[in-house]
C-alpha cells in the first residue's frame, strides 16, 4: 500500500492545477502555437557578434637563456 504523503495547503495553486495525462497529449510545442515568438527568442540567444577577444600569443615553454638564468 501507498504511504500518502500530508499536502500543505498552503502549496495548492486551484488557478493551475498539476496536469494529467489527457492534459500532456492535447499538449503541443511552442513553435507549433507561437511561432514569431520562437524565432525572435532564437536570434536572441548566442554569442554577440562584433564582441571579439583579442588574441594573446604566449609561449608556454621556457626557453632557457643563455647565461643559464629563467626568464623574467
Amino acid at each position: 500500500m501507498k504511504k500518502r504523503t500530508k499536502i500543505d495547503a498552503r502549496m495548492v495553486d486551484n488557478e493551475n492545477p498539476e496536469w494529467t495525462a489527457a492534459d500532456f497529449r492535447k499538449a503541443r510545442p511552442a513553435r507549433e502555437m507561437a511561432p514569431e515568438i520562437v524565432a525572435a527568442y532564437e536570434r536572441s540567444r548566442g554569442r554577440p557578434v562584433g564582441r571579439k577577444k583579442a588574441v594573446i600569443s604566449r609561449n608556454c615553454l621556457a626557453v632557457p637563456s643563455e647565461s643559464g638564468g629563467s626568464q623574467a
